[in-house]
């Protein structure tokens, strides 16, 4: 199959198109045919050689994507050949890869597979941010620094379709404030002319928890 690899970190460069041998699933794995890979931040950090877990070299990178499943092996029951999946696992620049069972998930029919593959990654970053790290409860305040990002937009997301949260939306930033169970979760938007971060920070008063796109402030903040 094709596969993007590293051979030597560096610039664009550095990514080779070359021939690998199709992976092999175990009997708890999954290949996909993969129909579309996200590039994220730590793919460009892999690719410069600045990633915090370098992998020996070379290597594909690729950490998430979309395809339609080829193959599973005998205790894979959730998936099944031929329907569409998202895959949240090492290695998705190729043509093929496979995935521990835990990281495929199936989608539905008519989804777009450009779209659906940039989901898991900024996804689970952010509920990870919210609920295991600063563990975000009742009577907190959230301040989205840069909303516009996956993982802003994302962690809002999270907070309003689980239970009780309204928003105000500045830009480039946001405020997501807890309410009262049964209020509207509706998100109020609203536009006043383009007030820094500074600005946003002395209205929201109180802020708990500073959520990010870049994790290693984020793990310095939220703790």
């Amino acid at each position: 199959m094709k596969a993007i690899q590293i051979q030597k970190t560096g610039s664009f460069d550095s990514l080779k198109l070359v021939n690998v041998n199709t992976p092999i699933p175990n009997e708890s794995q999954v290949l996909v045919r993969m129909k579309a890979a996200s590039v994220n931040f730590a793919d460009t950090m892999l690719r410069k050689g600045t990633y915090s877990a370098m992998p020996a070299l070379p290597t594909i990178p690729g950490l998430e994507g979309s395809g339609i499943v080829e193959k599973v092996g005998p205790k894979v029951t959730h998936v099944q050949p031929g329907k569409p999946v998202i895959v949240c696992c090492s290695h998705c620049y190729a043509e093929y890869v496979v995935a521990d069972a835990d990281s495929v998930f199936p989608i539905s029919e008519g989804i777009d597979l450009d779209e659906a593959a940039t989901l898991s990654v900024a996804y689970l970053t952010a509920y990870h941010l919210l609920h295991t790290m600063a563990r975000i409860s009742a009577g907190q305040t959230l301040l989205v620094h840069a909303a516009a990002g996956g993982v802003g937009r994302f962690g809002i997301s999270i907070r309003l379709i689980s239970g009780g949260w309204n928003s105000e939306r500045f830009s480039p930033s946001a405020l997501c404030r807890n309410s009262k169970p049964g209020r509207n979760r509706s998100c109020a938007m609203t536009a006043p002319p383009t007030p820094s971060f500074v600005d946003i920070a002395k209205h929201v008063r109180g802020v708990l928890t500073r959520l990010v796109p870049l994790l290693t402030r984020v793990i310095i903040l939220a703790w």
